[in-house]
Parts: C-alpha cells; sequence; structure tokens
C-alpha cells in the first residue's frame, strides 16, 4: 500500500510538472462562415509566384483564422511545426476537420514559407515577434449549414517538436492546443 501511495504520488507530481514548450492562441471573437468559395494561403503563393490570378481552392462556406500566435517556453531551441489541425462540429451535429501540412502549412507564414525545404520551423532567439505568428488567414472550407445563426466549437491543434541548436537527438515533441467559435449572422 505505502508503495502505491508512493508510485501515486511520483505520478501525480511527474504529470503536474510537465507544461507544454509551445503554446498556440487564435483570438477569442467568433469566427464567421462565409458562404462562398475561398482561397488558400498556398492558392494565393503559388498564383503571386507565377504571376497569376489565384483560383478559389477552399470549399463553401468556409470560416477563418485571422492569425496564430504562438508562445515558445524556451526559445533557445528551434521550434518545428509538422502539421495544424482545425477540428470544428457542424451546425448538423457532425464533425470535420482541416489538416494543413507541408506547402500548405509553409504557405501560412512568410518566415516559413521562405525556409528551405518550406520548412515551419520558427528559429531560436527569434528576432522579431512576427517569427511567432503566420501571416496569411487560415481557411477552413466544407461547413454545411442551413441559412440561419448559429454557433459551434472549433479546436485547433498544432503538432510539432523542439530542438536544441547543438544536439539534433534532443527533441521534445508537443500538441499545443486551443479552441474557438465559428458561425452564422445569415
Amino acid at each position: 500500500m505505502k508503495s502505491l501511495m508512493l508510485a501515486l504520488g511520483v505520478l501525480v507530481s511527474t504529470t503536474m510538472a510537465f507544461a507544454s514548450p509551445v503554446e498556440v492562441s487564435v483570438g477569442k471573437s467568433v469566427r464567421w462562415t462565409v458562404p462562398a468559395q475561398g482561397y488558400s494561403c498556398f492558392s494565393k503563393r503559388m498564383a503571386a509566384q507565377e504571376g497569376k490570378t489565384a483560383t478559389p481552392d477552399v470549399e463553401g462556406a468556409y470560416f477563418t483564422v485571422p492569425k496564430m500566435t504562438f508562445q515558445i517556453a524556451d526559445s533557445s531551441r528551434h521550434t518545428y511545426i509538422n502539421a495544424i489541425k482545425i477540428f470544428y462540429k457542424t451546425p448538423r451535429g457532425g464533425e470535420k476537420s482541416c489538416v494543413f501540412g507541408g506547402d500548405q502549412l509553409a504557405a501560412l507564414s512568410d518566415f516559413w514559407w521562405k525556409n528551405e525545404n518550406k520548412q515551419a520551423l520558427i528559429r531560436a532567439n527569434p528576432t522579431s515577434g512576427r517569427e511567432l505568428e503566420t501571416h496569411c488567414p487560415v481557411s477552413c472550407g466544407g461547413v454545411e449549414f442551413d441559412s440561419g445563426e448559429f454557433k459551434a466549437p472549433a479546436t485547433v491543434r498544432v503538432y510539432g517538436y523542439t530542438q536544441s541548436q547543438t544536439n539534433e537527438d534532443d527533441q521534445e515533441g508537443f500538441v499545443a492546443t486551443t479552441h474557438f467559435e465559428f458561425g452564422s449572422q445569415y
């Protein structure tokens, strides 16, 4: 019994001691649904590079998250973001998600887009607050709803890891989570 209590105490103190090395925030205002097709950051960047007009590639209806801001617990480490996933409840009772990885993820930030291999990397000791935020609104489409007002919950999860500048084997994974509401006024 004494060893069980000791083990339980260690488990509780261990789980309470860990904090996420990265936090994400998106603001608290409601994200309003647009009843039309939209443009992804990737579509806009590719069109700009090619001197063309962007083509809508976000399924209608959609909502946007104007900016994501990242708080890094230990700024002396590099932070790599592998994917951003937005989960949302539909007004009709289902659940959907939008996933951003690879070039779609890199297109969210001016810095990530310019990185070698378009890595979503926040370098150690960032010199500007702009390095800690996205610069293009994240658009999440395919919202099915009948006309009328509604509000529904959504969750953002950011998957990645931090890494020591001097030891590539010194990595710590993280999943940063935040919540917001989206809805319609139509």
